[in-house]
């Protein structure tokens, strides 16, 4: 009767200890299940960034072409300026030239 009382005993003991140890294996897993999640959180956000910087890197592109259209104009239009005024020098000089 001894012996049976030691095996039993010994049973409730590995019962004991297989309980906790699966009571932390579960413990373990919801904590790796939390982190899992917060990195797949943090991945969707990074993918949101990467778009975003996409978006605007295409705008910042589409800015600077304008910007260069812009100053080519205004070279264009600079350069008509001064030729216009050489011109309205040298009339005002021939008209000058007439009066007297």
């Amino acid at each position: 009767m001894e012996r049976q009382e030691v095996e039993r005993q010994e049973t409730e003991k590995q019962e004991v200890i297989n309980r906790a140890v699966e009571e932390e294996r579960q413990r373990g897993q919801t904590i790796i299940n939390r982190k899992d999640q917060r990195i797949n959180e943090l991945q969707q956000e990074n993918n949101d960034y990467q778009t975003q910087i996409r978006n605007l890197e295409g705008i910042l592109s589409e800015i600077l072409h304008l910007i260069n259209e812009l100053q080519q104009k205004n070279e264009k239009y600079q350069t008509q300026t001064t030729n216009f005024q050489i011109k309205i020098q040298e009339i005002s000089s021939q008209l000058n030239d007439l009066k007297n």
